[in-house]
Parts: structure tokens; C-alpha cells; sequence
């Protein structure tokens, strides 16, 4: 028997090219008794405008600018529903997607159910994130050690026990975070993996560098505020992804070394890191090579050392804030 009532929560900030097709996509979800509701963070384009169309059939809050995580917790304060689904602006959810995950939140030990995100590929940089998704959700089993909040199901009192989202995390790392403090306070996550949800393509390489820049510093916080245990077993973010940056750091150190100083010490050292890292990108190359050709395939190698290289710049950036504080 299926729960009564479920609370869809996307909270938006100049989404005028996606929003009305996220929620058309929540509105047609097929579950009987859902209410779709929308926080709007003070966006500056034509989104408020959109929004307002569609009042009737969504509940619509504004909020000032304050970022992710502050816009879901505005919503979860004004929603009265026992659970609280939630997707991204930028993302059209399955329309089962709901029927998939609420059997599991039967069981009151179970504090949110997440699913399967797909990037959609339109092109081979769009389809290096669509197979770097792929290969980390093909990992996952079916008790999950992180929530993807772009396709999550939450049980309220889970989220309040947990001190619902950090207000910290402006964009980024806040669904990573929620998840381990679900966890931390006795609940389970379960992967669902036929729950489904689709991102709109990541097909520039600005944005795509950026979002990567973006998560590197929020992992800094993410580590900061928990055990090295619980933050290593993440299923999303596996242990050699994570180490990743420091293998090319050190690789381009060894570099330098040996081409100012000719030591073959040095080279042979770099020669190692390097095959580390491409032995690691394999799995995503071999994917992109299927949808792209082999151009895809040697592309892959390009853009995932230097996504490493933004990586380093990133926890850089994120230890130097914690610093400061």
C-alpha cells in the first residue's frame, strides 16, 4: 500500500530553458496523490514568468538568492507530506519514477531510495558524462552509501533528523552530504536502479569543467565534517576517482622533474602514475567508444586528465577556504 500523498520539490535559479520541462515531466508522473511544489531562488530571467503560468496546478514559493540546499529546505518547511521527492531543474524525471522508489520507503528503517541518473548525449563531451554516470551507477548495490539528488526519494522525518540540507553547499556536494548524515543517524539509503531520471546534456566544455571545479571543493567540506571510514566507502564517488587528481598531480611533478633534469628515476615514476590514470579512464573510454566511434574513445583520455588537472585545482581551492575559516 503506497503511502498518501508525495511532495515533488524542485528548487530553481534562472532556469527559463528547462523548467517547464521538468515540471511538466514531475506533473505526469504516474502516482495518484502527488503535489508538485517549486522554490524559486530569486531568478533574474524569464523563470518567475513561467512559473507564474502554471500557478493552479503548482505551488510556487520565492525565496531570496541563497542557493540549493536553502531552496529545498524552503520547500521542505512548507510541505506537509510524510515523503519528499526530489529532481533538478535540469532534469526530466521517469514518469514510474515514483511507483519505483516508495515500496522501499515501507519499511520505516529506510530514509530515502535514489535512482539512476542519465545524462542525455548529444554529442562526445555529453556523452563522456552519460558514461562516467553509467560506470559509477553500475557499481552501486542495491543499499546505497550516498544519495544523487537529481533522482531521490526522502522520508521527512529522515531529512529532519538529519538537519535536513546544508545551507553551506551553494551548488554541489549538499545531496553527497544529506545522504552520509541520513546514514550517520541510523537509516538506510536504498538504489533503486529502474528509477530513473534524465539530465539535460553537459555538452560544453566550460560547463562541464566547471561543474567538476565546483564538486572538487565541495569535497573538502564533505571530508571535513565526517569520518575518513564513511567518506571513502561512498559507491558514487569510488576511492580511485577520488585519488585521481593526486595521481596527475604527482604525474606532472614527475614531469617537470625529469624534463629539467633528465633523470630517469623521475621519468619512470611518471610513466607509472600515467598508466595508473589510463588504465582508470579505460571503463569510460571503452563506453564513449561505443556511442562515438573511436575518435569518441581517444577524446575521452583528453578530457578526463584535464577534468584531473580542475579537480587539483579544486581541492586546492577548497583546503585554502577551510584555511581561512
Amino acid at each position: 500500500i503506497m503511502p498518501s500523498q508525495i511532495d515533488c520539490l524542485v528548487a530553481v535559479y534562472n532556469g527559463e530553458n528547462c523548467i517547464l520541462a521538468c515540471v511538466q515531466a514531475l506533473l505526469g508522473a504516474d502516482y495518484p496523490d502527488k503535489k508538485v511544489i517549486v522554490v524559486n531562488d530569486s531568478s533574474t530571467d524569464r523563470t518567475g514568468e513561467i512559473l507564474k503560468k502554471l500557478e493552479g496546478r503548482i505551488t510556487v514559493f520565492d525565496i531570496p538568492h541563497s542557493g540549493v540546499a536553502a531552496g529545498r529546505n524552503a520547500g521542505i518547511g512548507q510541505s506537509k507530506a510524510e515523503f519528499i521527492a526530489i529532481t533538478d531543474a535540469d532534469c526530466r524525471v521517469h514518469p514510474d519514477w515514483l511507483k519505483r522508489a516508495m515500496p522501499h520507503l515501507q519499511d520505516p528503517g529506510v530514509g530515502a531510495v535514489t535512482g539512476w541518473l542519465h545524462y542525455r548525449v548529444t554529442n562526445t563531451l555529453s556523452a563522456i558524462r552519460e558514461a562516467e554516470y553509467a560506470v559509477r551507477f553500475a557499481r552501486r548495490g542495491p543499499r546505497a552509501k550516498s544519495v544523487s539528488c537529481p533522482v531521490a526519494v526522502f522520508r521527512k522525518k529522515a531529512l529532519l533528523d538529519a538537519g535536513m540540507f546544508d545551507p553551506r553547499f551553494i551548488v554541489g556536494g549538499e545531496d553527497t552530504d544529506i545522504g552520509y548524515r541520513i546514514i550517520e543517524k541510523g537509516y538506510r539509503v536504498i538504489y533503486e536502479r529502474g528509477m530513473l531520471a534524465f539530465h539535460d546534456p553537459e555538452d560544453n566544455l566550460r560547463l562541464y569543467l566547471k561543474r567538476n571545479y565546483r564538486n572538487g571543493v565541495s569535497h573538502i567540506r564533505i571530508l571535513r565534517d565526517r569520518s575518513k571510514r564513511v567518506f571513502f566507502q561512498d559507491d558514487f564517488f569510488p576511492f580511485l576517482l577520488r585519488f585521481q587528481a593526486v595521481f596527475t598531480g604527482l604525474g606532472l611533478i614527475y614531469l617537470l622533474a625529469w624534463l629539467f633534469t633528465a633523470s630517469p628515476l623521475s621519468m619512470a615514476i611518471f610513466l607509472v602514475f600515467l598508466v595508473l590514470l589510463l588504465a582508470n579512464f579505460l571503463p569510460v573510454a571503452f563506453y564513449v567508444g561505443r556511442e562515438r566511434g573511436s575518435a569518441g574513445f581517444f577524446s575521452t583520455f583528453a578530457v578526463l586528465m584535464l577534468r584531473n588537472i580542475i579537480w587539483l585545482a579544486a581541492l586546492a581551492r577548497g583546503s585554502l577556504n577551510l584555511l581561512k575559516k
